[in-house]
C-alpha cells in the first residue's frame, strides 16, 4: 500500500520506487518526469508479473516504461510504503531496513553554495 495525505493505493506487484531524480542504477530513466526542485517525489509501482519485468527494465532505459499498463506513477511530498510482509528498503544502494517506511521531502534541508 502506498499512502499519501490524499489517500492510499493498494496494489499487488513486484516493486515500488520513490525518487526525486530522473535517473537510477547507472542510466535508467526511472523517473523521466522528475524535477529535483519541485519538492515532490515521483512514486512508481510495477504491477506486472515477473515475466513482464525484462520489458519494463528495457523500456526504463529510455524512460518509456510509464506508458506500460503495468506501471503506475504519481507525485507527492510524503508517502508511506507498507507491504504484507516486511520487505527490504534501499536508498541510493544502501540497505535501510524493512517496510513499513515513510519517505518525506524536507524543503531547504540542504544548502549548496553556488558562485
Amino acid at each position: 500500500t502506498l499512502s499519501t495525505p490524499l489517500g492510499s493505493r493498494a496494489f499487488r506487484g513486484l516493486l515500488a520506487i520513490v525518487g526525486n531524480g530522473k535517473f537510477f542504477g547507472g542510466g535508467f530513466a526511472v523517473n523521466p518526469e522528475s524535477d529535483t526542485t519541485d519538492g515532490q517525489f515521483e512514486v512508481i509501482s510495477f504491477t506486472g508479473k515477473r515475466r513482464d519485468l525484462p520489458l519494463a527494465v528495457f523500456r526504463a532505459r529510455q524512460g518509456k516504461h510509464l506508458q506500460m499498463k503495468q506501471v503506475d506513477a504519481f507525485s507527492t511530498d510524503v508517502v508511506t510504503v507498507q507491504c504484507a510482509q516486511p520487505t527490504p528498503v534501499e536508498a541510493d544502494g544502501e540497505y535501510l531496513g524493512t517496510t513499513p517506511v515513510e519517505v518525506r521531502v524536507l524543503p531547504d534541508a540542504i544548502r549548496v553554495p553556488t558562485p
